[in-house]
């Protein structure tokens, strides 16, 4: 890999994953609180959040049990894939009790995934002779985005309620999609 394409590797995948680091961090914090401005009441509320753990879970062991069947690439896009699909369609329609449980599931999916590939992927991209300087350099963007989320996404609930916090969800969760697409398309080699 050339040092352009290197650095334009680096850069997509450092959007894709501090997009990701803010949706993970800063959703989750507030994610009740999104639910009851949604309309749910807070043991459905409670119930539905708590379901994000055991779909971390089972991602986790689908990916380990079934990993080496497909690519890592494929992996990064159904994750950065279905996480701005279930938060679009809370967006759209949350305050139904299954619509809410897709998006929760879909996080929980998304963020399961996102860990194996915060490891994974920059090791495929990179190899192991830069994988330490890689990683370090991307943990200072994602440092700083899941700091930064939980306080912006409370602002943006206070000023906007539960769909304007869904809505800016969205926007950055589809940026890190977007990113991924690029990501792919840049790394055809990478298996």
């Amino acid at each position: 890999m050339s040092a352009a394409e290197s650095t334009r590797t680096f850069g997509l995948l450092a959007l894709a994953f501090s997009c990701g680091a803010f949706i993970f961090t800063g959703f989750i914090v507030h994610a009740i609180d999104v639910l009851r401005g949604l309309g749910h009441d807070p043991a459905t509320a409670l119930l539905l959040a708590s379901l994000i753990g055991p779909a971390q879970v089972a991602v986790r062991l689908v990916e380990l049990t079934f990993g080496h069947r497909y690519s890592i690439m494929s992996s990064a896009l159904f994750a950065a894939a279905v996480l701005p699909l279930g938060l679009g369609l809370a967006w759209l329609a949350g305050g139904n009790l299954v619509i809410a449980l897709l998006c929760l599931m879909a996080y929980g999916v998304a963020n399961g995934l996102k860990a194996v590939l915060r490891a994974t992927l920059p090791l495929a991209l990179f190899g192991r002779a830069q994988f330490g300087a890689v990683m370090g350099g991307l943990a200072l963007p994602q440092g700083i985005v899941s700091a930064a989320a939980p306080p912006v996404l409370a602002a943006v609930m206070a000023n906007f309620g539960a769909e304007g916090m869904l809505a800016l969800c969205f926007v950055i969760a589809s940026i890190a999609f977007a990113a991924t697409i690029a990501l792919v398309r840049a790394s055809p080699q990478v298996r």
